[in-house]
C-alpha cells in the first residue's frame, strides 16, 4: 500500500515535472554581435545615411501604408534596406523574414528583427499572435528574444534587445499582439545615445500611389509573350493613374495645400495628359 502511495507520488511529480518542462523555456544567448554590427553601421558615412533617407522616403511616398496590400510589402522593403546598410557595415545577413518566425535579418551568429513606423511614433507592435493558443497569457518573460532594429519617426534608427531591463518592463499583452511602450523606448533613447543613428523618417501622407501588385504585374507583362494581356493592362493602368491623380490633387485641397484655383488648374491638366 505504501508502496502505491509511493509510486502514486512519484507519478504526481512527475507528472508536475513534465508540465513545468512544457512551458516556454526563456531563451537567453548574448547580443555581443548584433550590438556591434549595429555599431558599425552607425560610423557609416553621412552619404549612405542620405541615400538611405532618399530611399525611404521614395518607398513611402510611392507605396502609401494607407493601403493594406502596401503595408506588407513596405514592410519587407525597410528589412531590405536594412541589411543594405549592414552590408556596407561588412556584416553580412540573409532576408529570412518571409519564412522564419520573429527574425528578419540573419546569419550564422546575427538574428535580428526589423520595426518601423511611417505615421506618428507609438508604442511598437513586436510580435503578432493572431490564432495562437497563447493569447490568454498575461506575463512577457521570455517572449521577446531577438535583437531589433526600430525606424521610429522623429527619432531615426534604434537598437534594442532583451538584455535591456528598460524595454523588457515596457513589455506588455495586447488583444493579439507583444507590444513595447512608447515611453520605454523614449526612456531607453534618452540613457543610450550609442545605439541611436538619429535620421529623417519619412510621413506617410496616406495618398496611395501605386499598390504593390500592379507593380508586379507591370514588370511580368513586360515579357513579350504577353502582347494581348499588357495592351488591355497599360489601357486600364492609364485609367487608373488618371483618377489617382485627380483623386491626389482632392486631398491637396481638402488640406489646403493648394487653393481652388490651383485645384482646376491641375485637374484640367490631368485629365488632359
Amino acid at each position: 500500500m505504501k508502496r502505491g502511495l509511493a509510486a502514486s507520488g512519484f507519478l504526481s511529480m512527475e507528472a508536475s515535472y513534465t508540465n513545468q518542462m512544457e512551458k516556454k523555456p526563456l531563451y537567453v544567448r548574448s547580443y555581443d554581435n548584433e550590438r556591434k554590427a549595429f555599431r558599425r553601421v552607425v560610423e557609416l558615412p553621412d552619404a549612405v545615411f542620405s541615400e538611405f533617407e532618399a530611399a525611404l522616403k521614395s518607398l513611402v511616398y510611392q507605396y502609401s501604408t494607407t493601403d493594406y496590400e502596401n503595408r506588407f510589402v513596405t514592410g519587407a522593403a525597410v528589412e531590405l534596406l536594412v541589411k543594405c546598410l549592414l552590408e556596407l557595415a561588412f556584416t553580412h545577413v540573409d532576408s529570412v523574414g518571409g519564412h522564419a518566425k520573429g527574425i528578419d535579418l540573419s546569419s550564422a551568429d546575427l538574428r535580428f528583427s526589423v520595426k518601423a513606423q511611417f505615421g506618428t511614433f507609438s508604442d511598437i507592435r513586436l510580435r503578432n499572435i493572431m490564432g495562437s493558443a497563447n493569447t490568454g497569457s498575461t506575463s512577457t518573460l521570455g517572449e521577446w528574444s531577438e535583437a531589433t532594429v526600430m525606424l521610429i519617426p522623429n527619432v531615426g534608427l534604434v537598437y534594442g534587445d532583451p538584455e535591456s531591463s528598460i524595454l523588457q518592463a515596457g513589455l506588455y499583452w495586447a488583444k493579439d499582439a507583444l507590444i513595447m511602450r512608447k515611453s520605454a523606448v523614449l526612456e531607453y533613447i534618452q540613457l543610450n545615445p550609442d545605439y541611436v543613428r538619429p535620421l529623417e523618417v519619412p510621413q506617410n501622407d496616406g495618398v496611395v500611389r501605386q499598390v504593390a501588385s500592379t507593380s508586379v504585374v507591370a514588370t511580368l507583362l513586360a515579357d513579350p509573350q504577353y502582347p494581348l494581356l499588357q495592351k488591355a493592362f497599360m489601357r486600364r493602368r492609364s485609367i487608373n493613374s488618371r483618377i489617382g491623380q485627380l483623386a491626389e490633387l482632392e486631398q491637396l485641397l481638402a488640406r489646403g495645400a493648394i487653393d481652388q484655383e490651383k485645384f482646376l488648374q491641375l485637374k484640367e491638366q490631368a485629365l488632359r495628359d
